[in-house]
């Protein structure tokens, strides 16, 4: 293959990369209740996530921190589970609430 060959495919590549890009499929938009009831499982979901992350750096630093950092780890995953029950409390008022 030359030089100008391979600089031709090269050029040819990108379009037909570009050419196969899938994309997401479009929803239709929820209705105010499931709207309401996504929100609150969104917010359930990303402070649940707070207190596995919390969690995660307290298991880290278990063997070689301070007690000052442990216990600093140890608020933090209080405050992220304290956190989720009142998301998760929300979460339920909110589904039961559905018709």
């Amino acid at each position: 293959m030359t030089g100008k060959s391979l600089l031709f495919v090269l050029l040819l590549l990108p379009s037909a990369a570009h050419a196969q890009v899938i994309t997401p499929t479009t929803r239709a938009p929820l209705s105010p209740e499931k709207a309401k009831i996504h929100t609150a499982l969104v917010t359930l979901r990303d402070s649940l996530l707070a207190v596995q992350t919390a969690g995660g750096r307290l298991e880290r630093d278990l063997r070689s921190s301070s007690d000052a950092v442990l216990r600093s780890r140890a608020r933090t995953i209080s405050a992220a589970c304290a956190s989720s029950s009142r998301a998760a409390d929300s979460a339920q008022q909110t589904i039961s609430c559905q018709p």
